[in-house]
């Protein structure tokens, strides 16, 4: 069962699609790829996407917000591990803050398909590592963050993004 939900927020409408069912296939047809659509029929541009996940991670939920002009992708595996993307879609002026209070305890710069991509590596308080992604393409800024996954992980995902 994939839930469809619309509600305003602040004077925002939102656009909920979840896939958070243990009785739905969430690798199946229609639910990663029906966002995906989503995304480009309200932003007018197809984003990048992802070709690769750790075993058994799936794909969660999206929720698109029109007013602030950003979508949010979640990805799981139980409460061990997960993958939350957002896209900040950059139509008008704007400004995006991050805040990171875990210590950062090392960087690197990866270039897939000719984009930049950079990755923040933090020790979180429980002993946990949590990474940031970031990088920009067709005028949209991408955040995502891994919470749980090894450096191998984290290397394949941003190596098997795809760009169109």
């Amino acid at each position: 069962m994939i839930e469809k939900v619309q509600w305003w927020i602040a004077n925002r409408m939102q656009i909920h699609l979840d896939t958070d069912d243990d009785r739905v296939d969430n690798q199946g047809p229609g639910t990663e790829d029906e966002a995906y659509a989503k995304i480009e029929e309200v932003f007018g541009v197809y984003p990048v996407k992802r070709s690769y996940l750790p075993k058994d991670m799936v794909f969660s939920k999206v929720v698109i917000d029109e007013e602030l002009q950003n979508a949010r992708l979640y990805y799981k595996k139980g409460n061990e591990k997960w993958i939350y993307c957002t896209i900040w879609f950059q139509y008008r002026s704007a400004s995006v803050g991050i805040d990171a209070e875990d210590g950062v305890i090392g960087q690197s710069q990866i270039d897939v398909s000719g984009n930049e991509i950079y990755i923040k590596k933090y020790n979180v308080e429980n002993g946990k590592t949590r990474y940031q992604v970031e990088f920009e393409y067709q005028k949209a800024h991408y955040f995502v963050w891994c919470l749980g996954l090894t450096d191998q992980e984290v290397e394949n995902f941003v190596k098997n993004l795809k760009f169109f």
